[in-house]
């Protein structure tokens, strides 16, 4: 699991660094799999 928690993290950052929306983006990501993983 902290794995997986690891590899979201370098995703988001790999995407922050392309757009800012990426923000946006990784947020809503990690609310559905926080909902999914409930």
């Amino acid at each position: 699991m902290r794995e997986f928690v690891k590899n979201i993290r370098l995703l988001i950052n790999a995407i922050n660094s392309v757009t800012p929306m990426g923000i946006v983006i990784a947020s809503l990501s990690v609310v559905a799999l926080a909902l999914l993983l409930k």
